[in-house]
């Protein structure tokens, strides 16, 4: 059942994808385009993302990836994406009260936080570098991308 309903959503995309553009043509990113990806149940679709993106876009290497979880990135994702490991509460193995301890485990750690403003200075600086690639810097568009029972989205209002 899950091949039948992967296929079905790629066949979805790809119809889709050729009525909105007229066929098989790339298309060009008018404005800056960040992904950011919360926790580590979303790193798969992440990486799919990504490849479908390189065949997507004219100018793929526009499209800016933010990663927050736990595990580390591998692969050609791993090269083009900024990752942020969120601080881990010392009794992590409470799945019931992990998700309201997150965010005050970030508040308490001046270093995570610290890490956090540098990646997003990275990321505009990144951002302004390829202003090129763009018809206009006035925008950016983020997507997040979270699964609901990920514990790690519980930091989706400080990310955002």
């Amino acid at each position: 059942m899950k091949e039948r309903l992967a296929a079905f959503t790629d066949h979805y995309a790809e119809r889709k994808d050729r009525t909105e553009s007229g066929g098989d043509e790339r298309r060009s990113l008018r404005h800056p385009l960040v992904y950011l990806v919360v926790g580590d149940r979303s790193k798969q679709a992440l990486e799919r993302l990504f490849e479908l993106n390189r065949t997507q876009w004219t100018h793929p290497e526009g499209v800016m990836y933010v990663y927050a979880g736990a595990e580390e990135l591998t692969g050609p994702v791993a090269g083009h994406a900024f990752q942020w490991q969120p601080p881990v509460p010392a009794d992590a193995d409470d799945k019931r009260s992990l998700r309201s301890r997150l965010p005050q485990t970030l508040y308490g750690s001046e270093e995570k936080l610290q890490e956090l403003n540098g990646l997003l200075r990275r990321l505009v600086g990144r951002i302004g570098e390829s202003g090129r690639l763009y018809a206009s810097l006035m925008q950016v568009h983020v997507a997040v991308i979270t699964r609901a029972d990920d514990p790690w989205n519980a930091l989706l209002p400080e990310l955002t």
